[in-house]
């Protein structure tokens, strides 16, 4: 969740660096289902863009309370726009998101403070959330 301000200072040595910014901050995920809708009409409109950062997306899902399948089908359609987009320009595409510790036994099952022998960190949106896109050249 980096502001724009931080963007500024952390520019602030590197003449006309914060003037190649787009700062779009998405306060909601269907703030963020709007911005993917649209993501490809901003693109045409700004042809230069070469990175598009998504910062703290689990955020976002935590904020609405989805069932698996509606965040797992809402994040298919995310991948399906990044792949869209990448696939007919040179962009990439970097996506962070926050991690929970987890909390095992010895043998691997779930624990709890009491119980836990180790801790993992795994993605807050699950283990499974993976934004691997590949192209043919």
């Amino acid at each position: 969740m980096t502001l724009p301000s931080t963007l500024k200072h952390e520019l602030k040595d590197i003449p006309g660096a914060i003037d190649l910014i787009h700062y779009v901050k998405s306060y909601s995920l269907p703030e963020l289902i709007a911005f993917m809708h649209n993501l490809p009409a901003l693109l045409e409109e700004h042809t230069k863009v070469s990175l598009l950062v998504l910062n703290t997306l689990s955020f976002l899902f935590h904020t609405t309370p989805l069932p698996n399948a509606s965040r797992r089908s809402l994040l298919e359609r995310i991948k399906i726009t990044f792949a869209k987009v990448c696939a007919s320009r040179h962009l990439s595409v970097a996506v962070t998101m926050q991690l929970a510790t987890k909390l095992l036994n010895a043998e691997g099952s779930p624990a709890n403070f009491d119980t836990a022998k180790k801790a993992v960190m795994v993605p807050q949106l699950g283990v499974h959330t993976y934004f691997s896109l590949h192209f043919a050249t």
